[in-house]
């Protein structure tokens, strides 16, 4: 009940016959993390759509135990794409191949399994505002049209 739960909040139109108990947590957080690539990095390349998805993975281990993929996707502001898609949120409906590749790009990381560039790889947020237009604390790498980056104090070891 929970995982569906979490799948709801997301605002992502998961028919009735596909909610199931037998969701593992793994598949839902994939599928959260899947929605945001999705939203921000569609029609980009597999490196971004990659970052996008580790940046997740990162936000959600900084925000410690008890904290999963979804927990993260549903923090306001942290996608703008996302926050901006009205309800309900069908993927697939908009766009079946880029969905499905959306999920492969984050059952990929989060089993990661694949070598991102290691100035990015520690990123926790993205962005398509211009690295320039950040403040100059935070710490950032550019590709393509998305910046990533990690606030000053979650690199000094502080809570962001």
């Amino acid at each position: 009940m929970i995982l569906t739960l979490a799948l709801l909040l997301t605002g992502i139109d998961v028919p009735a016959q596909d909610v199931t108990d037998e969701i593992r947590v793994e598949a839902v957080g994939t599928t959260c993390i899947a929605l945001v690539v999705f939203a921000e990095a569609r029609g980009r390349s597999w490196l971004e759509q990659g970052l996008v998805a580790r940046a997740i993975v990162n936000r959600q281990a900084e925000l410690g135990d008890g904290a999963d993929a979804c927990d993260v996707v549903l923090e306001q502001g942290y996608s703008e794409a996302l926050d901006a898609w009205p309800y309900p949120r069908s993927p697939w409906d908009l766009d079946e191949r880029s969905w499905q590749r959306a999920l492969d790009v984050a059952r990929v990381i989060v089993d990661d399994d694949y070598d991102l560039p290691r100035d990015c790889a520690a990123m926790t947020h993205f962005t398509s505002a211009p690295a320039g237009s950040l403040p100059s604390a935070f710490h950032a790498c550019t590709v393509g049209a998305l910046t990533f980056y990690r606030p000053a104090l979650a690199v000094a070891g502080a809570a962001p």
